[in-house]
């Protein structure tokens, strides 16, 4: 029967490891753990737990501590968890289904980033995937191992298993983390200055740090890098999507820049959420209700976007219907007004 090998990379995590080992006892056959420097118990409360530890000294790469975890992978398929996620109960359940099967696919799993449990970017990543020496993590930061997967031709199936994420916390947490961040991405682009990826990361750490200009300029660079790439044409589509956002937020720029970019963007996917909601509201801004309405419907009724781009779909749904509401008010339809705002209460309930 397949097993399974659980990796780590850790610091200072002495709180979080022992009930997340707990919770993933039921489907791991081995822990691994390597750990970044921590200084608090982290090691003996692994060790505790039966797992496997490997100090790794810091390198600035990310990849490089979790390819160590890999190394020391025993067993056929490999599931990595982050110190602190958390995996559901079914979660856990389909991921033993997953196990059962012969090591020849890789498994995207849906994240969610949340601090309360209801609003928070979700996306795909591949976590779990056949144990072989050519799998390895590529990228300093933000590691990836994706190109591997595909470099060997192992197919990658996305599925609806969830994992929530719970890393970043505040402001002050995020511009510390993305100030890392960006200075591990510098390295990156020195070594792949044609790397799309690398400018779009760079772009988001960027906005994220309020360096607009700079945002700016990467994001043209993903775009360009990436169009024509299928294997990246969601970095594109991402890249497109923040400067029509970065256009209409800015002032002097108008319309006509963020409906440029956004017509980029729809040429690749107009029905993803984010276009849908951009061009609601551009629409909106130039009074045009009746095409505004249409978008932002189109937008409330799906269910299962694609998110190899991180997404709040929640969020962007009851923003949506906020922008909906005004616009019935505007055209004289109250009850419609109230009916949206309404649905809006029902998404967050459901979440």
């Amino acid at each position: 029967m397949p097993a399974l090998s659980c990796c780590l990379i850790v610091k200072n995590e002495a709180h979080r490891l022992p009930s997340l080992l707990k919770s993933l006892r039921a489907i791991s056959e081995q822990f691994v753990v390597v750990d970044t420097g921590s200084t608090d118990d982290t090691v003996q409360v692994a060790k505790d737990m039966g797992a496997e530890v490997s100090m790794f000294p810091w390198n600035d790469s990310f990849s490089d501590a979790r390819n160590r975890s890999l190394e020391m992978a025993q067993h056929p398929w490999i599931l990595y968890v982050d110190a602190d996620d958390s995996v559901p109960e079914k979660s856990l359940y389909d991921i033993s289904e997953l196990k059962q099967r012969s090591p020849s696919k890789a498994y995207g799993f849906v994240i969610t980033s949340t601090q309360d449990g209801v609003t928070g970017m979700a996306s795909a990543q591949i976590r779990m995937f056949p144990n072989s020496p050519k799998n390895r993590f590529q990228y300093r930061v933000h590691e990836q191992i994706r190109p591997a997967l595909n470099k060997q031709g192992t197919p990658i199936v996305f599925t609806d298993i969830k994992i929530v994420h719970t890393g970043y916390t505040d402001r002050g947490t995020l511009a510390a983390k993305q100030r890392r961040n960006l200075a591990l991405l510098e390295k990156d682009l020195a070594d792949y200055p044609e790397d799309g990826f690398l400018c779009y990361l760079a772009g988001m750490a960027c906005v994220d740090l309020e360096e607009l200009t700079r945002a700016r300029d990467e994001f043209q660079k993903a775009w360009e890098l990436s169009v024509g790439d299928t294997d990246k044409g969601h970095i594109a589509l991402g890249a497109a999507l923040e400067l029509s956002e970065m256009a209409l937020k800015e002032e002097g720029l108008g319309h006509a820049e963020a409906l440029l970019w956004l017509q980029r963007a729809e040429s690749l996917e107009r029905s993803y959420p984010r276009c849908l909601y951009l061009r609601g509201r551009i629409e909106y801004e130039k009074q045009d209700w009746t095409n505004s309405l249409k978008s932002l419907k189109q937008l409330m009724a799906l269910e299962k976007p694609p998110m190899l781009l991180p997404l709040d779909l929640t969020l962007l749904k009851t923003t949506a219907a906020a922008l909906m509401g005004r616009t019935y008010l505007k055209i004289g339809r109250p009850q419609e007004a109230v009916s949206i705002l309404n649905q809006a209460r029902e998404i967050l309930r459901r979440s």
